[in-house]
Parts: structure tokens; C-alpha cells; sequence
């Protein structure tokens, strides 16, 4: 809605900025209210169009003053006349228009302030009968417009207000109830006489310049005309609602608009943005225009002609990279605002190549394999370079390293244990188990771990005992011995620290006795994302917000705690063990107080061999274990602005039949004995072909096949060595995973 100050209004009073008084000053011509103080007769004029000065006729009396000694508490007008948002003429002066059989064919024309107005309310009554006045609307251009003005007896109020009950539809009651004076000198405490106010639509699109009464003229009717007291029309005030503005319209267009032609990388791409907007009721000022830049891809330079602030509705921009570009156009009339936007998105020069690929299966049994096809991916315009192809195995599924024999502390706080015995930090402060704290059973809704202990892949040690390896600055190095070699890219981590931050020097064995480095880096837990110093480059929050519990068992609703995530990378053979040393040089702790926490080792399946990494068609090996693997077909044309395409794929490795054999029967024949070595030395030296199952003939389950497999079965043949690994003396599957191809073991009945 417009916002427009009360314009020239000759009387006091407050008034919404979208109501405009109309001066009545100049055309009032008669008191009819009867002001504090003022003489009982002789000056003022009267209600019902009789001359007080006659000594008959009534006036309404001002509040808290009726002339009369005996009644103090008249209700009548407010002093400072003031009755809703109309403001009365002042009471000790000539305050209303008179219309009467003594003024017709007496056009009285009423000047308003210049403007749009949606609403004219007149504020009337009349004395002794009903009413009609014909009027016409003025306006700064077109044909005026006439209508009929309404007043009604000021005794003709709501039926449920008692007296009279032949209000008009037309008309609302404003102010009833109130006393009145007849002089000479008689007060009247009567409750009744009341004003009305009669509301006409105007033309909001219009400048309107004045009001004109028309008594006389056909539609004039008095319903009393001819009587000793005859009727007559009184106007106290007249208000203007100011028009609600129609708000601008607008929208944006671009040449060029055809997203083919949206084209960057080899120069400046020049778009002209128009935009074109519309006002329904033109104003109240003319449209302006201002362009803004909404968004862009990071590191565009989007360059203004002219530069900004731009006022015109036509701007001319100059991108320079590939992404999506929004522009908006703001467009105000004086009184509301606009938005219209439009959103670019340019491109190379170059297409894209268009990935084909094809899979001979999505699911195959352990150690299976997989074709993957790309060779009908094409380029639409061959170039700039021929197709490049790179496989990558991206992730496979977690294997829970298992620490049960390793947790010394309890940073867990389960249903029915003890809060008091030890914590996260020091046995200080301990995770809350979801929707139990422990300590405030009124308090159902806590926020802590989940009660199943899983946090989306990884599922934490258990809730019923010690469940994390807590470290400090002068704790012993943890030795972390696997029963059996796991197999991965990653060696994956939870941690999180009380009092501060710290590094944990890590030691990774391999099941072929090499030995590889690493930081386990750690966050205090209150380093969340809201927090702001998360070491961003080692660690992410796998859940955060987290309550806690005091080893005095007092719940805090901190809404903070955070268990962090990192991981290490793999050199390639089986996992053997793992070393933590906190009192290793290259280990860091803030302060002697702070505490290191590590919830899980997790390793990210390994296992799969890519046949042809860069070749349009591949063959994937998979191990043994199960689950989902992840990869990545990346295809590059070598044009810099697209850049590579890349598609993801997956695989899994079912539950399948397991693979069942015995360690060391190389040629498959249900017995071990030395010519089971001759055949395994023939296949290594002369040429023979790969043993039907190799995982039989891997006599030392190191995961590959070499002389070392003939020597430990002559070994435990001649010399005493003792049995194979298994599966040895009964048909049994291979504990540990391999990269070694698929067995075929009639035997065992595989």
C-alpha cells in the first residue's frame, strides 16, 4: 500500500498516513455542537436546520459539558473531536454543512487534496427525517462521476440500540448514544441522536480534484421538507482512503536467449538482459530500475555495460566461464518493489564425450568377475584429443576390526550403568545413550548415541562394558593383533577427545611383513562444525550434537559433543596389526590432561584387481568379501572447459555358495603328498597351467603362489613342520580374503 502523509487538514488529530481528510474550513456554515463554555443561545447555529438564534432548535453537547448544572456526565462529542479516524470541525466555531430546504440549488463545491483514492467516507447525520443530496466526483482527466449522498435521522440507529431502527443499509453508525441540547435552555439526556457514515467507491486510476454537492438537483429528497422543524443534512467530516497500489509487474529476457548460443571458453559470451515492466495504475511515481548480479559460478568475473548501479531497463553483461549465472531486475513504482529474475547457464565450446557403459553382471558370487564395457561411449565432435578411459575402484564395504580385547575405558554411558565410574575424558564426562540420560528421568528426549550403537556404517563396541582405547601423553603403545589378515584400501577411524586435541602415531603391519606409517588425528569434542576448528583436512563429524553426563552424574544439555571420522591409507597386502605409540615423537597431545578416544577401526574393502585401468573394456577381479563396491569410469576428450565426464557404477559381491578345499592339495586329487609340490613347481617354472583351485595350492596363505608354497608343503611332509593353514584336515573356506582367482575343488564338491 502507498505510504502518503496526512495532507493539509485544518484541524488537530491523528490519522493513518492512508487516510486523508478533506478541509472543510472554507464551506462549513453551521455549529451544531455545542463546545464547553460556550453561551446557551444567541450564537450558535443548530442540528435539525432550525435557527437557534430563533430561540428553537437543538445542538449535540460536548463531552463532560451538557449547560446544565444538574448533569455533569453528558455523553456527547469528545472534546478534542476526535471520533474514530474523523476529525469534527472545532466545537467553538462553525463545524458542519448544513443542506436544508433553505440552501437548495446551492452547489457547494469541496477542493481536495490532488490524488488516487480507492474510498470516500462522509461523516453525516440529519435532524428530523431522512435524506438524499446528489454529488459528483471530479477527477484530473475523463467524465466525472455522479452519485447519491445518504444521511439518516440521527435518532435511526441499530435496532439492538433502541430507538428508531430504521437505519439505511447504506449507512454505518460511527458514534450513538449521545445527549443533546434544545434551546433555549433545555438539556436532554436521551441516549439516542447519532452519526453516520455513508462509504462510496472512487476510482483508484484517477487523480481526484474535488467533491461537489448538488442540492436541488433530481434525486434531492428531505422526507420532512414542509414541516415546522423541516429535515436537514449535516456533514461533519469527509475522509479519502487512499487507492492500494497495484504492484509492478515485470519480467526478464536475454539475447541470446537460445541455450545453444550461451556459449563461453573461447571468448567473453556479451548477453543483453532486458527487462520489461508493466504498471497498472502508473504510479504514484514512474517505474525505475535497478540490476543486480544474484549468483555465478566461483571464480566468474561478470563485467556490467555500463557498470553497476545500472537505472536503466537494459544492461548489457560479459561472462566468461562455463556454469549458471542469476540476474535480477528490481523495478519500484514509489511504493513497491519487484523482483524478476533470470537465470543463464552458458557451456564449452566442445561436447562432451557421452558415456556408454555396459556390465556383464551387477552382482557375482566372492573372488567373481566382472566385464565392464565403455567402448560405445562417443564423442560428438571428436575432440580436441581422442577418448582417454581411467577405472578406479572408489570404496568397498566396511570390515569391523574387532578391539573388544583392547577397550580400556567406558565413554558410553548405557541404560543402568554407572555414570560415576568412568568417562570420555579422565571419567570426567561420558556420551549419553539416546533417549536415556541416566540422571533425569523427566527428561526423556536427550540427544546421544543411538541405542543399537550404529552411526550410519560403523557400529560402536557394545553398550554392556568398556567399549573405547582411551590414551594420554604417557600411555603405553596399544599393540593391535588381528586373528586373521583383513584386506583393504583404507584403514578408517572414530574418535574424538576430552580437553583439547591430539595426534596418535600409528604403525600398520602387513601380513607380508612390511610395515607402513601414520597420524590417527583427533578433535576435541566440542570442535563441531558450529564450533569452528575442526581440522577440516583430517577429520568429519559423523554425529554431532551430541549431550553428555558428569561423573557426578548431571545431565548437560550442551548440545555439542562430537565423534570425528579420518582415515589412513593402504599399501596393498593383508592388515596383520596395528600399533598405537602416544609417547612417539610424532604423537601430540594440547596438554597433559587431554584425552584421546578412539571408538573403532574399520578397513575399506580391498581385494578388487582392475585388469585394464585405461582401456575402453576391463575385466574386475572381486575377493572374497561381500557386500557393495563402488567405482568410478572417468572419459576425457582433453578439452580443459568440460573437463572430464565421469559415471559411477556398483557391484556386489553376494553370499554365493562358499568355496570349500583342503590347504595343500595342489592337484586336486583329495590327498596331500609330494606330488603336489612337483605340480605346483610345474605350473611357476615349466609353463603348466594355474592349479584348478589356487587357494589350495597358497599352502602359507600368504595370498599369492611362488616357491615358498612347494617348500612348506615338502616342509610339513619331510621335516615335521606341522599341519598347513587351514582349511587342513577337513574340507573347510579360506578364513582370510586373497587376491587369488576362484577355486574349483570337486574334492569338497566345489
Amino acid at each position: 500500500m502507498k505510504r502518503v502523509s496526512l495532507v493539509c487538514c485544518a484541524f488537530a488529530g491523528v490519522l493513518s498516513a492512508a487516510v486523508v481528510q478533506v478541509d472543510l474550513s472554507a464551506v462549513f456554515d453551521r455549529d451544531t455542537v455545542l463546545a464547553p463554555g460556550e453561551p446557551l443561545v444567541g450564537t450558535s447555529g443548530d442540528f435539525d436546520g432550525l435557527d437557534s438564534n430563533l430561540g428553537v432548535g437543538y445542538a449535540l453537547v460536548a463531552e463532560g459539558w451538557d449547560g446544565h448544572q444538574y448533569n455533569p456526565a453528558a455523553n456527547g462529542p469528545p472534546e478534542d473531536g476526535v471520533i474514530a479516524d474523523y476529525q469534527l470541525g472545532p466545537l467553538d466555531g462553525l463545524n458542519a454543512i448544513n443542506i436544508s430546504t433553505d440552501n437548495i440549488g446551492t452547489p457547494i463545491d469541496i477542493p481536495v487534496p490532488a490524488g488516487r483514492y480507492g474510498q470516500v467516507r462522509f461523516l453525516v447525520s440529519a435532524g428530523d427525517g431522512d435524506c438524499n443530496i446528489p454529488i459528483t466526483f471530479h477527477y484530473a482527466t475523463g467524465r466525472p462521476v455522479d452519485a447519491l449522498l445518504m444521511a439518516d435521522d440521527w435518532f435511526d440507529d441499530f435496532p439492538s440500540q433502541g430507538a428508531g431502527g430504521t437505519l439505511r443499509p447504506q449507512l454505518a453508525t460511527v458514534a450513538n448514544g449521545w445527549d443533546r441540547f434544545w434551546f433555549p435552555s433545555t438539556f436532554e439526556d436521551s441516549n439516542d441522536p447519532g452519526l453516520f457514515a455513508h462509504t462510496m467507491e472512487l476510482d483508484p486510476t484517477r487523480d481526484l480534484q474535488s467533491i461537489e454537492l448538488r442540492p436541488g438537483d433530481p434525486g434531492t429528497w428531505f422526507e420532512r421538507p414542509n414541516q415546522a422543524s423541516p429535515t436537514a443534512m449535516n456533514i461533519f467530516a469527509i475522509n479519502l482512503d487512499k487507492a492500494r497500489n497495484t504492484v509492478p509487474e515485470a519480467v526478464v529476457t536475454s539475447d541470446p536467449s537460445d541455450p545453444d548460443e550461451l556459449v563461453v571458453g573461447v571468448g567473453l559470451l556479451e548477453v543483453t538482459l532486458t527487462c520489461t515492466a508493466t504498471d497498472a495504475d502508473h504510479g504514484p511515481m514512474p517505474l525505475s530500475y535497478s540490476w543486480a548480479l544474484t549468483s555465478a559460478p566461483e571464480g566468474a568475473v561478470v563485467v556490467f555495460v555500463p557498470a553497476l548501479p545500472v537505472t536503466e531497463p537494459e544492461v548489457v553483461v560479459l561472462l566468461d566461464i562455463v556454469g549458471t549465472y542469476v540476474f535480477t531486475c528490481r523495478v519500484s513504482d514509489g511504493a513497491d518493489t519487484v523482483e524478476a529474475r533470470i537465470t543463464l547457464t552458458t557451456r564449452c565450446p566442445n561436447l562432451p564425450p557421452e558415456i556408454s557403459l555396459t556390465l556383464s553382471a551387477t552382482a557375482v558370487p566372492p573372488r567373481g568377475q566382472v566385464t565392464a564395457d565403455a567402448s560405445a561411449t562417443v564423442d560428438p565432435d571428436d575432440g580436441p584429443s581422442p577418448i582417454a578411459f581411467s577405472w578406479e575402484y572408489v570404496t568397498g564395504p566396511l570390515i569391523r576390526v574387532d578391539l573388544s580385547d583392547y577397550f580400556n575405558a567406558d565413554g558410553v554411558f548405557e541404560p543402568g550403568g554407572n555414570c560415576a565410574e568412568s568417562g570420555i575424558d579422565q571419567g570426567g564426562m561420558e556420551f549419553l545413550v539416546e533417549g536415556f540420560d541416566g540422571v533425569n528421568e523427566d527428561q526423556p528426549h536427550v540427544q546421544g548415541l543411538p541405542a543399537d550403537g550404529l552411526i550410519g556404517p560403523y557400529q560402536l563396541g557394545p553398550y554392556d562394558g568398556l567399549n573405547i582405547i582411551q590414551l594420554h601423553n604417557a600411555s603405553p603403545e596399544v599393540v593391535i593383533e588381528l586373528d586373521t589378515p583383513l584386506e583393504g584400501t583404507k584403514l578408517v577411524y572414530l574418535v574424538t577427545n576430552g580437553n583439547g586435541d591430539s595426534d596418535i602415531f600409528v604403525e600398520i603391519g602387513y601380513a607380508d611383513g612390511s610395515v607402513s606409517d601414520g597420524i590417527i588425528y583427533s578433535d576435541d569434542w566440542f570442535d563441531d562444525a558450529a564450533d569452528g576448528t575442526l581440522r577440516v583436512e583430517h577429520l568429519t563429524p559423523v554425529i554431532n550434537g551430541l549431550d553428555r553426563a558428569t561423573s557426578a552424574c548431571t545431565l548437560e544439555d550442551s548440545n555439542d559433543p562430537a565423534i570425528f571420522r579420518g582415515a589412513i591409507e593402504l599399501e596393498g597386502a593383508p592388515v596383520k596389526s596395528i600399533t598405537l605409540r602416544p609417547t612417539d615423537a610424532l604423537s601430540r597431545f594440547d596438554s597433559a590432561v587431554t584425552r584421546f578416544n578412539l571408538f573403532g577401526f574399520w578397513l575399506e574393502s580391498g581385494g578388487v584387481a582392475i585388469e585394464a585401468a585405461h582401456a575402453a573394456r576391463t575385466k574386475i577381479t572381486f575377493g572374497a568379501e561381500r557386500g557393495e563396491y563402488l567405482f568410478r569410469l572417468t572419459v576425457d576428450d582433453g578439452d580443459l572447459c568440460t573437463g572430464p565426464q565421469t559415471k559411477e557404477f556398483t557391484i556386489t559381491v553376494e553370499g554365493g555358495t562358499a568355496e570349500l578345499f583342503k590347504r595343500g592339495d595342489v592337484n586336486v586329487d583329495g590327498k596331500l603328498d609330494i606330488a603336489d609340490a612337483v605340480a605346483l613347481l610345474g605350473h611357476l617354472f615349466s609353463g603348466k597351467p594355474m592349479p584348478l583351485c589356487p587357494d589350495a595350492a597358497d599352502a602359507n596363505d600368504d595370498g599369492k603362489l611362488d616357491i615358498a608354497d612347494s617348500i612348506r608343503i615338502l616342509a610339513h611332509l619331510f621335516a615335521s613342520s606341522g599341519p598347513l593353514p587351514p582349511p587342513f584336515a577337513a574340507c573347510g573356506e579360506d578364513p582370510s580374503s586373497d587376491p587369488l582367482p576362484p577355486c574349483v575343488y570337486p574334492p569338497c564338491g566345489g
